[in-house]
């Protein structure tokens, strides 16, 4: 019996040492599991967040999206506005033009009448001292006096 209870024996520590390996690798295959739940988790949690920066960003892009439809309204209308101010600058800039012509023949006009006027007075003025000078040279001092007038 003793050979029969040696290959029991041997029979008993061999399935010991199989249950020990299936024991190693079924906590060899929990662990690895329990790593792929991890990295699952993970991936869903990074999944989550990309997620969350898409509709983030997709916001972002319908803002911006209308931000630049109101800024080609605005600079179309900035355009319009500039025509509009450039057209009436035309207008002002052609009547101040007109305006400044005739003020400019005014101040000639007034020119001339002011020569006329100065050269009218100075012959007036010659024509009285030729006066007095031919009365007063008949008196003697008195047109001295006149001349030194």
């Amino acid at each position: 019996m003793p050979a029969a209870f040696r290959r029991v024996n041997e029979e008993v520590e061999s399935l010991g040492d199989t249950l020990k390996q299936a024991r190693e690798e079924r906590e060899a295959e929990m662990a690895l599991r329990e790593k792929v739940e991890q990295e699952r988790d993970q991936a869903n949690a990074e999944r989550d967040q990309l997620e969350e920066r898409v509709r983030g960003l997709r916001t972002e892009l319908r803002t911006c999206k209308r931000r630049a439809v109101n800024l080609s309204t605005y600079l179309e209308q900035a355009l319009a506005e500039k025509e509009l101010i450039s057209d009436d600058l035309g207008f002002t800039q052609q009547r101040l033009s007109v305006q400044l012509a005739a003020i400019m023949s005014e101040k000639r006009r007034v020119w001339k009448l002011q020569t006329v006027v100065v050269h009218g007075e100075g012959e007036e003025v010659g024509t009285q001292r030729n006066a007095r000078t031919t009365s007063s040279l008949g008196s003697g001092r008195e047109g001295a006096a006149s001349l030194a007038f």
